[in-house]
C-alpha cells in the first residue's frame, strides 16, 4: 500500500486551474501592416473572434503540462511503501574492508561492491527517525560517518568505501561500535557486512541489550595462492627458492607457475593442486647475480576452476641486490690465540657480507660497520655501539650476568617460529658444555636451548639487535652440519633488516621497520611504480608505512648526498586469512553464533526519485514540443507542388 510523508503537497494540484484558464483566455494579437492579407486567412479568422474566452480544444501541450504538475506534486508528497527492514532506531553498520573483499565472485563485480549494495539497501529502508553510524573495518577500524539520518550523506559515504590490502581489525571495530553503552548515542543494533574472515574473537563485547546480525558476502571459495616464498643461500652454493602454493577452493585446480628473474622468464611449468591442500615448490637458482625474483600463477585458458582473488597470484623476493654489509670480527681464546675459523668462513660465504678482522690487543677500531662479532673476547671500555653478536663472553656485562659452565646431555631444541631458526635442523647436533648467562632487563628471548639451559639468546636493547651464543663452537659439532651455515645466514639477515622479522615476509599494508646504519641521515625508498620517498633518520629505527603495493622496493641509505648502503625488500600478500576467501554463512564468537536472520523491523522505501525522474522527462518533452510548434516556417522552394505549399501555409491559394 502506498503512503505519503507530506500529503499536504497534494494541495499543489490546485495549480491545474490557472493552467486551464491560460488555455481558455483569448490571445491578443499585435497588428502589423502587410502588403496583402491573401495568405493570412487563418489570422483573419482568429481576428474575427471578439469574445474574451475561447472554446477549450484538444491540446497535447496542455496534457503534458498537467502530467508534469501531477508528477511534481507526487514527488513533493514523498510516496513510500512499508517494507521489511534490517533495523529501526540506532544502527551501527560495520562494513568489511579487508583484502578478501576485493574477490571477484560477486555479481556486482567485487565483494566490496556487493557489500556497498547491501548497505545502500539498508539506507533505503530507513524510517524517518532512524540513525545509522558507518564503520569501515580494515587494518584500522574507523568511523566514516557518525550517527546520522541524512540519507544523502550516508549514501555518499557508502559509495566512497574501498577495500584495503590487509586484514581487518575486528576486535577494535566491535569495541568501537559498542563503546559508550550507557550514552544516548549507543547502538541498539549492530549489523556486520563481511565474508566472515574474522580471525580469533573469543566473545562479543557489549551488553545483552544489543541486537547483532551478520550478513554474509561472497559466493565462491575458489582461489589458489602463493602462500610462501623464500630464498636461501648456503655459503658458496647456488641459492635455492622455496615456495608453497595453496588451493583454498573446493575443486582441484590447474595453474601455470612461472619464475621471472630480472624481468625475464626463466622457468615455467603446469601444475595441479588438489582442493584444500598445499604443494611445495623447490627450485635452484642459476647464480647470485640475479637481483629481482618474481613468481607468478596464471590460470590456463581451458581451466575449469576460476581464481577469484588475483592479489595473491604474484610473489616477489630480492636476491643478491644489496650492497655489501660489513661485519667486524674479533676472536680470541683465553690464552690469546685465534679462537676458530668457522665463524669467519661462515660469514664471508654469505653473499652481501664482508668480514673485517680486528685485533684484540688494539681494542675496537674506529670503523663504521653493520655488525660487531665478539668471539670469546670483550673490550675493557665496555660494549661497542650498534648490533652485536656475542659468543661465550668471558665475563658479565650490564646486559647479562655470566654463570657457571653446565654439561649438556639433552638434545637441542629451537623456537621454530623465530626467523633465526627457520630451516635449521638441530636434531643431530652434539654439545659438550655451555655457559649459564642470565639476561638483565628482559631484553632477550631464548631461541635455542637444551633442558633449561639457554644456548642462543636474541633480542633488542636500546634500538639495537643483540644475539648471545652461550657455548664455544669448538665444544660442539654444529659447524660440521648443514644447520651451521643456515643458522649464520638467518642471523645475518635478522641483524641486517633490523626490526623486520624477515624481509621476505612483509605483507601489504604492514608497517616496515629498518635499522639505519650509524652514518646515515636519510633513507631513500623507491617503490615498484618508481615513486621516491625520503625519510629522515632521526632514530636508529626508520619506519615505512606506504606498503599498499606488492613488488620490490629499493632502499638506499644516504649520508649527505652519498649512498653508503643499498638494500632491497619485497612486499607480498602472504595472508592466509585473506587468501581463504571461503564465505561463511555463519560465524562463531565464543558461545554466540551470528547469521543472517529474518527481522520483524519495518522500514520505509521511498519512491519520490522515480516520480522526479518522470517529471524531468515530461519537462524536457514539453519544452521541445513548445519550441517545435513555434518555429518559423521554412521558405517553400520554387517549383514545389501546391500540396506542399498548402501544408506549410494553410489556406493559401493554389
Amino acid at each position: 500500500m502506498l503512503h505519503f510523508l507530506t500529503p499536504i503537497a497534494f494541495s499543489g494540484l490546485a495549480l491545474a486551474l490557472p493552467i486551464l484558464l491560460l488555455y481558455l483566455l483569448k490571445l491578443r494579437r499585435s497588428e502589423i501592416p502587410v502588403s496583402s492579407n491573401f495568405l493570412w486567412q487563418q489570422v483573419l479568422q482568429d481576428a474575427e473572434a471578439n469574445a474574451p474566452w475561447q472554446r477549450l480544444r484538444r491540446n497535447f501541450l496542455l496534457f503534458l503540462q498537467l502530467l508534469l504538475l501531477a508528477a511534481l506534486v507526487f514527488t513533493l508528497a514523498r510516496p513510500y511503501t512499508i517494507v521489511p527492514a534490517v533495523s529501526s532506531g540506532k544502527l551501527a553498520l560495520l562494513i568489511d574492508a579487508s583484502a578478501s573483499m576485493n574477490a571477484t565472485d560477486a555479481a556486482e563485480g567485487t565483494r566490496m561492491a556487493a557489500a556497498k549494495q547491501q548497505a545502500l539497501a539498508i539506507i533505503d529502508t530507513m524510517n524517518a527517525g532512524d540513525r545509522v553510524m558507518l564503520v569501515r573495518v580494515a587494518s584500522l577500524a574507523e568511523i566514516i560517518l557518525p550517527y546520522s539520518n541524512h540519507r544523502d550523506q550516508l549514501r555518499s559515504a557508502i559509495s566512497s568505501l574501498t577495500a584495503g590490502a590487509g586484514t581487518a581489525d575486528w576486535q577494535s571495530a566491535l569495541a568501537l561500535a559498542t563503546a559508550d553503552r550507557h550514552s544516548e548515542t549507543a547502538a541498539e543494533r549492530i549489523v556486520i557486512l563481511s565474508d566472515g574472515g574474522f580471525g580469533e574473537i573469543s566473545a562479543l563485547p557489549g551488553g545483552q541489550d544489543i541486537e547483532w546480525e551478520y550478513i554474509p558476502i561472497g559466493n565462491s571459495a575458489e582461489n589458489v595462492a602463493i602462500s610462501q616464498l623464500a630464498t636461501r643461500s648456503l655459503g658458496a652454493e647456488r641459492p635455492q627458492l622455496f615456495a608453497s602454493l595453496t588451493n583454498y577452493g573446493q575443486q582441484d585446480a590447474e595453474r601455470i607457475l612461472s619464475l621471472w628473474l630480472d624481468e625475464n622468464l626463466h622457468h615455467s611449468e603446469r601444475i595441479s593442486i588438489a582442493a584444500g591442500s598445499a604443494q611445495p615448490f623447490l627450485y635452484e637458482l642459476p647464480s647470485h647475480e640475479h637481483q629481482e625474483l618474481e613468481l607468478r600463477l596464471t590460470v590456463p585458458l581451458a581451466a575449469q576452476t576460476p581464481d577469484h582473488f588475483p592479489a595473491d597470484d604474484r610473489a616477489y623476493a630480492a636476491t643478491g641486490n644489496s650492497s655489501a654489509a660489513r661485519a667486524l670480527l674479533i676472536s680470541q681464546n683465553s690464552d690469546g690465540s685465534d679462537r676458530n675459523i668457522f665463524l669467519e668462513r661462515a660469514i664471508s660465504s654469505i653473499p652481501g657480507w664482508e668480514v673485517l678482522r680486528g685485533n684484540p690487543s688494539l681494542g675496537i677500531p674506529s670503523l663504521i660497520t653493520d655488525l660487531t662479532v665478539l668471539d670469546g673476547w670483550l673490550p675493557e671500555e665496555g660494549l661497542p655501539e650498534g648490533d652485536l653478536l656475542l659468543i661465550q663472553p668471558p665475563r658479565s656485562t650490564p646486559l647479562f650476568e655470566r654463570g657457571e659452565a653446565v654439561a649438556i646431555h639433552a638434545p637441542l631444541r629451537a623456537d621454530e617460529q623465530h626467523p633465526i631458526t627457520q630451516f635449521v635442523d638441530l636434531s643431530n647436533v652434539s654439545l659438550l658444555t655451555a655457559q649459564e648467562f642470565t639476561p638483565l632487563f628482559d631484553w632477550a628471548q631464548t631461541i635455542i636451548w637444551a633442558d633449561s639451559v639457554p644456548l642462543l639468546l636474541a633480542g633488542e636493547q636500546q634500538n639495537r639487535r643483540i644475539a648471545l651464543l652461550t657455548f664455544d663452537l669448538q665444544d660442539s659439532d654444529l659447524p660440521l652440519w648443514i644447520a651451521w651455515p643456515i643458522l649464520v645466514a638467518n642471523l645475518l639477515e635478522w641483524f641486517r633488516w633490523g626490526d623486520l622479522a624477515d624481509a621476505e615476509h612483509l605483507n601489504r599494508g604492514e608497517l616496515a621497520l629498518f635499522s639505519a646504519p650509524l652514518a646515515a641521515d636519510t633513507a631513500r625508498i623507491t617503490g615498484p611504480d618508481g615513486d621516491l620517498q625520503l625519510l629522515p633518520v632521526t632514530s636508529p629505527t626508520v619506519a615505512f608505512q606506504d606498503t599498499e603495493s606488492t613488488g620490490l622496493y629499493r632502499l638506499e641509505w644516504l649520508a649527505g648526498e652519498q649512498v653508503i648502503r643499498s638494500d632491497a625488500f619485497a612486499i607480498n600478500s602472504f595472508q592466509p586469512q585473506e587468501s581463504d576467501i571461503r564465505p561463511r554463512e555463519a560465524v562463531q564468537f565464543g558461545d554466540i553464533t551470528l547469521s543472517q536472520s529474518e527481522t520483524d523491523a519495518l522500514g520505509q522505501r521511498e519512491w519520490w526519485s522515480i516520480a522526479a525522474t518522470i517529471a524531468l522527462v515530461l519537462l524536457v518533452g514539453e519544452w521541445w514540443l513548445y519550441h517545435h510548434r513555434n518555429r518559423l516556417p521554412k521558405r517553400v522552394p520554387a517549383g514545389a507542388p501546391p500540396s506542399l505549399r498548402q501544408r506549410i501555409f494553410p489556406g493559401s491559394a493554389r
